[in-house]
């Protein structure tokens, strides 16, 4: 495990080109509370520069994961805070680096607190598996999955209804309702 916990990432990048086995990088920037800012838009894409200066000076094949921890930037249900408006620039830039650097292992990380001892988090971390976002909520971690889920019946299609079509006829879509398909229909026009 490396840790980054401030902007000076130069011993971290020493310490990746002389590593020879993989290595799990864990970057605590965004990790403490979220600052009261009277321009969290800009604060955020002020983070999200700094996250890809660090991605653009990793080395190739290094690290083998990389977490990114933010604390405030994930919502869940049973969350009293709102988001933190800086954190979301953030995440939107994390995911995208998700599918673009596949080989950094990207994982995202939300906590409700603060760690002071960064040992506990680490072994929190090291029970995730695959899972690539993550919320950490009293103790207990939460992911972002979609799952196949069994078709129920309820929810099969109605047989369409077919209209006859005269040839080098014209038609339209008509919606009754806006917002809706669900009374889309084909009618002639002239």
């Amino acid at each position: 495990w490396l840790v980054l916990r401030d902007d000076d990432i130069q011993p971290v990048l020493d310490e990746l080109s002389t590593q020879s086995e993989p290595v799990w990088l864990v970057d605590l920037r965004w990790a403490s509370e979220p600052p009261d800012s009277p321009s969290p838009i800009g604060d955020g894409a002020a983070i999200a520069e700094q996250l890809m200066n660090t991605v653009k000076s990793l080395p190739p094949g290094q690290p083998a994961r990389y977490f990114i921890v933010t604390q405030r930037a994930e919502v869940l249900d049973a969350d009293t805070h709102g988001p933190a408006i800086d954190r979301a620039v953030l995440l939107g830039v994390s995911r995208t680096l998700i599918s673009e650097r596949f080989d950094l292992g990207v994982t995202l990380v939300d906590i409700d607190r603060p760690f002071e001892d960064t040992d506990e988090l680490l072994q929190i971390l090291s029970r995730v598996g695959e899972e690539q976002e993550i919320a950490l909520r009293n103790g207990k971690l939460f992911c972002a999955r979609i799952d196949r889920v069994p078709a129920v019946k309820a929810v099969q299609q109605e047989e369409s209804q077919t209209l006859a079509v005269a040839p080098g006829a014209a038609y339209e879509v008509e919606l009754k309702s806006n917002g809706s398909l669900d009374d889309i229909a084909f009618t002639p026009c002239e």
